[in-house]
């Protein structure tokens, strides 16, 4: 089922306003940080309402993906997409967060927080029906909406981009890794993906797996340092809805070479630290997936907690 309407903007009467932008004539952002580009949002500022968004949304979601291409070597080619059509809510809210990471600053932050959060939403609604979600997809991309496009988030990856200065996306150019992603934090060379994985931002851990010399690890290995956090390996198929580390790697001959991990976080994005670079949110491990690092091999989850129960005389146990 198709949905037409769009939950992404709060609905307000015809040729009301919802903190300055027309509910008529509403911001068209087709734009990046062309000229063109900023000319529109600085004549909305002046006279909001008289420029009208495209109702091609297929079209319009095209062009600002094909702009970002065009920018940043290391966002994907549009067929790309199609190969995680399973995980269309996130990568709805990490391409919307990578178009608004993009903006033109200086135009950009002359609109208030109602005209930001609006635009936001077009462009949302616009990645939406791009993908072609249903409504279950759509249900969850709305959901998602208020963790990861909040004016809060949206100002931090912003930051986080001017930050990290083209360091992080040099490093996924040249290790050929262009899959949908967003940066949420800076290059950062105290902590690694490993620490990142435990969420540990303060140290760089490696030589607490093993020889300190090697380029990769064994599987006892990993399973033993993630045994003493807490963790154990997962048996059978990986379960991408459940919070849990997956370990990245070659495997040859039977024998893991690993060296690389990440997190599945509990709304089922997967995060990534990029060696001493930044900290990126993918749609999937798979995205994450080079040469560099090889393959999601394994995951592991939480132990179980002991469970409580109580014995006949009335006294709690652990079972």
């Amino acid at each position: 089922m198709k949905i037409n309407t769009n939950p992404f903007i709060n609905s307000v009467a015809p040729g009301k306003t919802d903190g300055g932008v027309s509910s008529v004539g509403r911001v068209s952002t087709s734009g990046l940080d062309q000229k063109s580009f900023q000319d529109q949002y600085t004549q909305t500022k002046n006279n909001l309402g008289q420029i009208t968004p495209s109702k091609d949304h297929n079209k319009s979601a095209s062009k600002q993906l094909q702009l970002l291409t065009q920018k940043d070597p290391t966002f994907p080619p549009l067929d790309q997409l199609v190969l995680l059509k399973d995980h269309k809510p996130q990568n709805a809210i990490l391409l919307t967060g990578r178009i608004v990471q993009h903006l033109n600053s200086k135009v950009w932050d002359t609109f208030t927080s109602s005209e930001k959060l609006q635009i936001t939403a077009e462009h949302l609604e616009s990645m939406c029906h791009y993908l072609n979600m249903d409504a279950a997809e759509l249900h969850k991309t709305n959901e998602l909406k208020s963790l990861y496009l909040s004016e809060s988030q949206l100002e931090s990856y912003r930051q986080a981009l001017t930050s990290d200065n083209g360091f992080t996306h040099k490093w996924l150019f040249e290790k050929d890794e262009i899959h949908p992603h967003l940066l949420i934090q800076p290059q950062n060379p105290v902590f690694n993906a490993i620490a990142d994985s435990i969420g540990d931002d303060t140290r760089w851990i490696w030589d607490e797996i093993g020889d300190a010399h090697k380029e990769h690890f064994e599987l006892f290995e990993f399973d033993q340092f993630y045994g003493k956090q807490g963790y154990i390996q997962r048996s059978g198929s990986m379960d991408l809805t459940v919070e849990s580390i997956i370990l990245f790697g070659h495997k040859k001959n039977g024998i893991y070479q690993l060296k690389h991990a990440g997190k599945i976080n509990e709304h089922g994005f997967y995060q990534s630290k990029q060696h001493t670079g930044g900290t990126l949110l993918w749609p999937a491990p798979i995205a994450d997936a080079c040469e560099e690092f090889g393959e999601p091999l394994l995951q592991y989850v939480r132990k179980e907690e002991p469970v409580e129960s109580t014995d006949t005389n009335g006294n709690d146990t652990a079972g």
